[in-house]
């Protein structure tokens, strides 16, 4: 983050091994944040190993940490200043916090770990069965913003001050949290802000189309759907927004978005999970759709990609139109007593039907709004549309003229879903 006085505020936290001899560590280990003023990366290291009794190395590195505010300004000095050091571990995961990053870290108590690097390593990875978040590396970063084709992201952090912190709603921020502009402007855009800008990109498609282009619907799902007002609330927090009853702590919840080496905006939990649908990232998650059959208000449902997810772009009157294509396979974690037999049964065929459509309908939706987020919120294709679009163009320097990443906000969408309802985790 900015130092008061100087350029940076370099904050390390290093593990204390309790207990044992010699050579060994036994019981937890204590933290240890320190924090210090400088002019550079190297200068604030050079500073921590005039005072502490070992060399400090970034081998053994396991996550970034960057504040909010000095994100919003620009950090590519920093990622190649990182980069460039032979001791750095590439692989260490970047995190964007919406509080100091010395808060962040001092915050962080391990959960169940006694060492402050597992703990790291295994929170970040749970992504892998949640999906609220996608595993950002060092280097992974850093590939998508020199390249061309797509924008970058990182893990969304905060710190979460405990039951019902001051996150009254959904998406709120944490205590301490420093925004830009742009990012609280995004992240206060309404609900029907966001369906305006669908709705309005789609008129636009259907006028570009009429002119005879064989594809000529309308990408948005009818007003009428029975998914149109439904929210997925447990998944619709951003880091340090979540009710968890707990004593203050540290969380990756959502991500944040980049515009070159800016941050732009932020992504909740569910949008995270559009991401890695529509990226084919996805591993494995649970979410909650409206119940069909209407025995209970919702439906939770595993789900999983059936295949990975087929995009592709072309041009209709100069603007790129972005197909998705996503074929998805459902479980059903939740049932009723009502569904258990007979007709009212989730595994009649007309009702499994009705499910896999209701999901489809769900994620088609969803998909749309979060694909116009992107282009006309953000502006920033972090889908890596681009080299799907980049076979039009026959030199790279054809291509460097088009200049994708700011055209990218003219793009229209169109999302196709496919839902498979396997036999689920219920007993029936």
């Amino acid at each position: 983050m900015f130092g008061q006085n100087d350029k940076l505020n370099l904050s390390i936290q290093l593990s204390k091994p309790k207990g044992g001899s010699a050579g060994s560590s036994t019981g937890s280990a204590e933290n240890i944040v320190d924090s210090v003023e400088c002019s550079s990366i190297r200068g604030g290291l050079d500073l921590f190993n005039s005072y502490i009794s070992r060399r400090l190395t970034l081998s053994h590195c396991k996550v970034l940490v960057i504040s909010e505010e000095l994100a919003s300004k620009g950090i590519s000095e920093y990622i190649y200043t990182l980069l460039n050091d032979v001791e750095m571990s590439v692989q260490a995961s970047v995190i964007i916090s919406k509080s100091p990053a010395h808060e962040f870290l001092a915050s962080s108590e391990p959960v169940l770990e006694d060492l402050s690097s597992k703990y790291y390593e295994i929170a970040i990875n749970s992504n892998e069965y949640t999906g609220f978040t996608q595993n950002v590396t060092l280097i992974k970063f850093f590939s998508d913003y020199v390249d061309t084709f797509k924008e970058p992201v990182a893990i969304l952090g905060g710190v979460n001050q405990g039951t019902f912190n001051q996150a009254t709603s959904p998406g709120a921020t944490s205590s301490g949290s420093v925004q830009n502009a742009n990012s609280v402007n995004s992240q206060n855009s309404t609900q029907s802000q966001s369906q305006a800008s669908l709705n309005s990109s789609s008129q636009n498609y259907a006028q570009n189309s009429s002119s005879g282009s064989s594809q000529s619907k309308n990408p948005s799902v009818p007003s009428g759907s029975a998914t149109a007002s439904f929210a997925n609330k447990d998944s619709s927090y951003t880091a340090g927004s979540t009710p968890v009853d707990s004593k203050p702590n540290i969380e990756n919840m959502g991500l944040a978005v980049f515009k070159g080496d800016r941050l732009v905006g932020e992504m909740t939990g569910i949008e995270s999970i559009f991401h890695l649908v529509v990226s084919s990232n996805l591993k494995s998650c649970n979410i909650s759709i409206p119940n069909p059959l209407e025995d209970s208000s919702t439906l939770d449902i595993n789900l999983k990609l059936g295949k990975s997810t087929k995009n592709d772009v072309e041009f209709v009157n100069g603007s790129p139109l972005v197909t998705c294509k996503i074929n998805v396979n459902i479980q059903i974690v939740s049932t009723t007593e009502k569904s258990s037999s007979g007709s009212s049964s989730y595994y009649t065929s007309e009702n499994s039907k009705l499910i896999e459509e209701t999901c489809s309908d769900f994620l088609k939706r969803n998909i749309l709004e979060y694909l116009y987020k992107t282009s006309k919120n953000y502006k920033s294709d972090i889908d890596g549309f681009g080299k799907y679009a980049v076979k039009y163009f026959p030199t790279m320097q054809e291509w460097n003229d088009y200049d994708w990443l700011d055209n990218y906000e003219n793009s229209i969408f169109d999302v196709e879903v496919d839902s498979t309802l396997k036999s689920g985790y219920t007993f029936l």
